[in-house]
C-alpha cells in the first residue's frame, strides 16, 4: 500500500484538530490519532492506514512551514477559509508545543509533592500502628502479672489462714511498688523502641528523597534531549 501523501488541506485540518483536542505527548497517543484518521480518510475503494510517527512528522512539517517564510505556501494550498482554519489551529499547537517543557516541569513537581505527602502519610500511619500495638502488648502483660501476684497472695492466705491487717497492708504496698517498677521499665523500653523507629523512618525518608531527586534529574535530562531532538527534526 502506497504511503498517504496528505493530498488535501482538509486532511491537514483534520489532523491538527485531533492534535488540539488530544494534546499528544506519547507514542501511543499519536497512534490513537493515526487510527482515528485512518478510519476517517478511508473509502471503500481507497483504504488508508496511517502511523503515529507519520502523523507526528506531518504536524512538525506544517508547524515548520507556519513559522518560516513558507507560510505563503500554506495559503496557496487551499481556500481562504481553509487557510484561516489552518492558521488558527497551528497557532494553538505552536503555543502548546512551546509551553510543553514548562507544563511537564509543573506536572513533575506536582507529582513529587503528591508522592512526598503520600510517604509522610504512610510513615505517620506506621508510627501510629506501631505505638498502638506496643501499648496493647504492654497493658496485656501488666494485667497478666497483676493476676499472677493476686493469685499467689490468695494462695498464701488460704494456707496460712487469716493474716493481720498489717500484713495485708505490707503486701499491697509491696505489690504496688513492684508494679510501679515494672511499668517504669516498660515505659523506658517503649521510649527506646520509639526512638529507634523514628531514626529508622527518618533514614528511609532521606534515602527516598535522594532517589526522587536523582529520578527527577534523570527525567529532566531526558526531556532536554527529547526537545533538542524535536527541534533538529
Amino acid at each position: 500500500m502506497a504511503p498517504f501523501r496528505w493530498p488535501k488541506v482538509e486532511n491537514d485540518i483534520a489532523l491538527l484538530k485531533e492534535i488540539v483536542a488530544r494534546r499528544p505527548s506519547k507514542a501511543d497517543e499519536w497512534e490513537d490519532i493515526a487510527e482515528f484518521l485512518s478510519s476517517l480518510f478511508s473509502t471503500d475503494n481507497n483504504p488508508v492506514v496511517l502511523k503515529g510517527r507519520g502523523c507526528r512528522e506531518r504536524s512538525e512539517l506544517l508547524i515548520k512551514k507556519f513559522k518560516s517564510e513558507e507560510r505563503k505556501a500554506l495559503k496557496r494550498s487551499g481556500t481562504e477559509e481553509e487557510y484561516d482554519d489552518l492558521k488558527s489551529l497551528l497557532e494553538d499547537i505552536t503555543t502548546f508545543v512551546d509551553d510543553m517543557p514548562v507544563v511537564n516541569v509543573v506536572k513533575q513537581k506536582k507529582k513529587e509533592e503528591q508522592d512526598k505527602a503520600k510517604g509522610l502519610a504512610m510513615r505517620k500511619a506506621a508510627m501510629e500502628t506501631y505505638t498502638k500495638n506496643l501499648y496493647s502488648a504492654t497493658n496485656s502483660q501488666g494485667q497478666e502479672e497483676d493476676e499472677e501476684l493476686f493469685s499467689a497472695g490468695c494462695s498464701k492466705k488460704t494456707k496460712r489462714g487469716r493474716t493481720g491487717s498489717s500484713q495485708m497492708l505490707s503486701y499491697l504496698t509491696t505489690k504496688h511498688e513492684n508494679n510501679i517498677k515494672v511499668k517504669e521499665r516498660k515505659l523506658d523500653l517503649k521510649k527506646r523502641r520509639l526512638q529507634l523507629e523514628e531514626k529508622r523512618l527518618a533514614l528511609e525518608e532521606i534515602k527516598w528523597n535522594m532517589m526522587m531527586t536523582l529520578h527527577g534529574n534523570t527525567q529532566d535530562d531526558s526531556k532536554d534531549e527529547g526537545i533538542a531532538f524535536l527541534k533538529k527534526s
